[in-house]
């Protein structure tokens, strides 16, 4: 849900057209989605550990199955919170666009939040900011110029990142022998998410809001940006539930030949670790 309200704050940068004030709203942010993540792991872990109390080893097929659909879960929790963000964006965008505003003034966000945070007029500003969902593609998609790659790429993206901490955990239950190994692989599965994102999604996303900023692309080619790529978010975590049992499995199968390099000899061993695709 947090990262469908960054993607509308764009909009609002391009309102008022400060975008070094905007970018370092958009840093904190960033930041809360970063914190929700970390926090997340350790709860999905927890899952795990109670699914596997009194298995020493391998946990039987039926088991495997039931803890997966926990995940699958989570998974769907992550589309319904991706479809609250989207219902939320005309609304953030107002709140975002006065929260810029009052930025530029107080220049600080501790001033700002403790100078407004107790006061009664700043919740009815909130009231006030509240607008209708829109679903609806926006009319001027016809007229936009803007790139479709890096779009699909995004969709592809939030898949990865949606899947990655989960496929890791669940990994474990695939080879408990071997956890500790799985686990830490969660850094390279994010890197490769990371470095899809800064090298195909966000440079894309910056050049048109600077664009619009300084009038060399209409506004409504960020609105249609904004709307695509809330959209891609939630066919992103849909897609992140193709992705789960076969990264899961993967991430099993490398932490074995990390643990255990001559298992490369038996190709066959690596197929408990993908007891169902779907």
């Amino acid at each position: 849900m947090i990262d469908a309200l960054y993607y509308s704050s764009r909009i609002s940068a391009v309102r008022v057209r400060k975008l070094g004030i905007a970018l370092t709203l958009f840093n904190l942010i960033i930041l809360f989605s970063r914190f929700a993540n970390t926090i997340q792991a350790p709860l999905t872990g927890s899952i795990v550990d109670k699914a596997m109390y009194g298995f020493t080893h391998q946990m039987p097929a039926a088991d495997l199955t039931a803890l997966a659909w926990q995940f699958r879960y989570i998974l769907f929790a992550a589309t319904i919170g991706s479809i609250i963000g989207a219902a939320l964006v005309p609304s953030f965008v107002q709140v975002f666009t006065r929260v810029l505003k009052v930025f530029e003034r107080e220049a600080s966000i501790y001033k700002m939040f403790f100078k407004r945070a107790f006061q009664v007029r700043t919740y009815r500003v909130l009231i006030e900011s509240a607008r209708k969902p829109v679903f609806r593609r926006p009319e001027e998609h016809k007229k936009s110029t803007i790139p479709h790659g890096f779009l699909i790429a995004n969709v592809i993206v939030v898949a990865i990142y949606t899947t990655g901490v989960l496929s890791t955990i669940y990994s474990g239950a695939l080879i408990p022998d071997h956890r500790l190994t799985a686990d830490n692989l969660s850094g390279i599965v994010n890197v490769i998410a990371t470095f899809l994102l800064i090298t195909l999604v966000d440079p894309s996303i910056a050049l048109i809001t600077d664009q619009a900023i300084a009038r060399e692309r209409p506004e409504h080619d960020v609105k249609v940006m904004v709307w695509y790529l809330v959209v891609g978010k939630i066919v992103g975590t849909l897609l992140a539930q193709l992705f789960f049992m076969p990264a899961s499995g993967f991430i099993a199968s490398v932490a074995q030949i990390i643990a255990k390099p001559a298992s490369l000899a038996n190709l066959a061993s690596f197929a408990r670790f993908f007891p169902r695709w779907f």
